[in-house]
């Protein structure tokens, strides 16, 4: 039954608790990594699939290779193959909230699992249990149903999750069940998954082990071992990747360029609004972490204030307090209450200390123009410290200034 459509034209809104996924509540997660995940992916089985082509079509009667059971290998990469493209379409329909349970169900749990990597390790632990048929027993191959009895019930573990996961929405499902959306696999699914692989790699490491005394032609206890190896690295490095990605910058910037990066990571912190404790000193202890800015690069600059400042003030609109010998005073370069005997020209020297207070105000600056000038800039809620004077004073800061750069300071807190 087709449903009526309103008076503008579009269908009736569905009755019930449904929840309807418009058009722009898609998220598209396909970015760079994926792009690499991607293209790598492809280059390297279309090159195993070329190579693997060529000995099939052109180089199939060399003993060697006749030795190696080219069907069974071709059915194990064509499964590898389909495994790796399944992952992939999980990945990529990951926040595509408008797939059906069944598209769900086919993707995971038959393609990828059951056609995938289950049928992977079920043809290799196949062909394990024919050389320890044959080479091993030494029982004839003709005539002998126990043979077939190991893989029928190696396939029984893999057969009772797929039929599960097909007949139970609560094992997989969508998030707007029963209709489309994310698919959702739950914890009980993890956890059969995890015990069938369980199962197929305790018998691979039990033919493998029983086929250890095979002469070196058929002996694949060495190749099998070394692929076993192959796996625990490749495990390694996914496992530790994401732990050097948190700690390589930082490791690399302590080392080898310690307070240029504490001064990076500060101006980034104080972008976002968020404060730094421990930023005031250096890694040494000793005094204040260096600031260099303007930022290099252009994108990380923010838009600036613009103040209008009352007629009579200084560039900072308020003058330097507890400042005896220029109070009140405004030299050539815009900076008030400062000497240049004292600052070298009021450039913010070693007895000038800016703490940048809550930093959701933070820092702003302008970009120069084509002459290296800055028009106007605001420092928003500064503090300047007097080492003199030993005294803090709280003030909010906006001002002008011609300079080639806004006033300069050798240490900056961020806190």
């Amino acid at each position: 039954m087709t449903p009526s459509l309103t008076e503008d034209g579009t269908l009736p809104a569905p009755a019930g608790n449904v929840i309807v996924v418009e058009e722009s509540d898609m998220v598209d997660l396909f970015g760079v990594w994926d792009l690499v995940m991607v293209v790598s992916g492809v280059a390297w089985h279309l090159f195993t699939v070329v190579i693997f082509g060529w000995i099939v079509l052109r180089r199939h009667h060399f003993p060697p290779f006749r030795t190696r059971n080219l069907r069974l290998l071709g059915f194990m990469l064509a499964c590898g193959i389909l495994f790796w493209v399944c992952q992939v379409l999980t990945s990529l329909t990951t926040g595509r909230p408008n797939l059906p349970r069944a598209v769900c169900v086919l993707i995971s749990p038959w393609l990828a699992y059951g056609l995938g990597l289950d049928l992977y390790m079920t043809i290799l632990a196949y062909r394990l249990y024919l050389l320890y048929w044959l080479l091993v027993l030494r029982y004839p191959l003709r005539q002998s149903r126990r043979f077939y009895l190991f893989p029928i019930l190696l396939g029984v573990p893999t057969a009772l999750v797929l039929v599960s996961a097909t007949a139970s929405p609560r094992l997989v499902s969508t998030t707007h069940y029963p209709n489309p959306g994310n698919c959702v696999y739950s914890l009980m699914y993890s956890a059969l998954c995890v015990v069938d692989v369980m199962i197929h790699i305790i018998v691979l490491l039990c033919l493998n082990y029983l086929c250890r005394h095979i002469e070196a032609t058929y002996n694949d206890y060495r190749e099998t071992t070394f692929g076993s190896i192959a796996f625990i690295l490749l495990t390694i490095v996914a496992v530790n990747v994401f732990i050097w990605i948190g700690i390589g910058p930082p490791l690399y910037g302590y080392l080898f360029d310690r307070e240029e990066y504490l001064a990076q990571f500060c101006v980034k912190l104080a972008a976002d609004g968020l404060s730094c404790q421990g930023c005031h000193r250096r890694v040494d202890g000793s005094s204040s972490a260096r600031l260099s800015y303007p930022p290099a690069n252009p994108l990380h600059q923010h838009q600036y204030q613009r103040p209008t400042l009352p007629p009579g003030t200084g560039s900072y609109g308020e003058t330097r307090p507890n400042d005896d010998n220029n109070s009140g005073q405004e030299d050539g370069r815009g900076t008030p209450g400062c000497s240049d005997s004292r600052t070298n020209g009021c450039r913010g020297g070693d007895d000038s200390l800016v703490e940048m207070a809550p930093t959701s105000r933070g820092i702003t600056q302008q970009p120069a123009d084509k002459n290296g000038h800055i028009e106007e800039w605001s420092l928003a809620h500064v503090a300047y410290h007097d080492d003199e004077s030993n005294q803090l004073a709280d003030k909010d800061y906006t001002g002008t200034s011609s300079a080639p750069h806004p006033p300069q300071h050798d240490r900056v807190i961020i806190e």
